[in-house]
């Protein structure tokens, strides 16, 4: 019995150690110089005020935007670069209240935001986007081609 329990000790042990294992995961950098630490940064952006005020109730307000390249962790936790682009927005968390469950930006499932952490957002782009860009705001989190989209406001980012 005894055996038997230490056995369970030591496969919950490998089982914690393995979910902690970063290699071959998608990584996204902390901030513009962690992007450019890693040469995975491509370029800054902004928003033509801020906050960003998508309607009359609902505004974002901008501490840092960037588009990087797409990277995963490699063996050694370096950034090994793949194909592929992302941008990243740091907010503040209150003014991403709501977000993905009230309104989402985008209104489709290939050109939308998602959250990446608390006060952070992310799109993802299969090449280097233009100078400007912007996404219709939905109320809702629809992202597939056949629901109907209540459109809330605008969404547009220039880069630096």
């Amino acid at each position: 019995m005894r055996i038997n329990k230490c056995l369970s000790y030591c496969v919950l042990i490998i089982i914690i150690c393995s979910c902690n294992d970063l290699s071959d995961h998608l990584g996204v950098s902390n901030s513009i110089t962690d992007s450019k630490k890693k040469g995975v940064f491509i370029a800054e952006y902004k928003s033509l005020a801020n906050p960003i005020k998508i309607n009359d109730s609902l505004k974002i307000g901008v501490e840092k935007i960037w588009l990087e390249k797409k990277w995963r962790y490699d063996d050694d936790l370096n950034a090994k670069i793949i194909e592929g682009y992302q941008m990243i927005l740091e907010s503040e968390k209150d003014d991403l209240k709501g977000f993905t469950i009230d309104w989402t930006i985008g209104i489709s499932a290939d050109k939308y935001w998602r959250f990446c952490n608390a006060n952070t957002i992310i799109s993802d782009f299969d090449a280097i986007p233009k100078d400007t860009i912007a996404w219709k705001v939905q109320k809702g989190d629809h992202l597939d081609s056949l629901s109907v989209k209540k459109i809330i406001g605008d969404f547009l980012l220039v880069k630096k």
